[in-house]
C-alpha cells in the first residue's frame, strides 16, 4: 500500500487519502482513497504511475487488486487478501474494565 499512498502523494494533487483496513472471516481487505485529480483507468499506459508494480505484488500474494478512478473525483485502490488455510486471522475478544481502573 506503500506505492499506492505514493501514487496519491505524486500524482493526484489530493487534499485527503483514507487508508482502511477491514477483516472479514478469512479476507483481509486494505483501500486506499483519495479525493484528488482522479484519471480515466482506460487511458493507462504500460509501466505508468506503479500500478503494474501493485498488481504484480498482489498476484504473487494471491490478491485480488480493484482499482476504480474517475477524471475530477479521485481514485480507490482496494487490495483483498484471504487466509490461505481459510481460518480466521485474528480472534476479537471484548474485554470490559471496571469502574476502578
Amino acid at each position: 500500500m506503500r506505492e499506492a499512498v505514493g501514487n496519491v502523494l505524486k500524482h493526484a494533487s489530493a487534499k485527503q487519502v483514507r487508508i482502511a483496513m477491514r477483516l472479514d472471516g478469512v479476507v483481509l481487505e486494505v483501500r486506499v482513497e483519495d479525493d484528488g485529480v482522479g484519471f480515466d483507468p482506460a487511458q493507462l499506459r504500460p509501466g505508468g504511475m506503479g500500478l503494474d508494480g501493485l498488481r504484480e505484488r498482489a498476484a504473487r500474494l494471491g490478491a485480488t487488486l480493484d482499482l476504480e478512478s474517475t477524471p475530477g473525483r479521485g481514485t480507490r485502490i482496494t487490495v483483498r487478501l484471504a487466509h490461505p488455510a481459510g481460518e480466521e486471522m485474528v480472534e476479537i475478544t471484548e474485554v470490559q474494565q471496571d469502574g476502578d481502573g
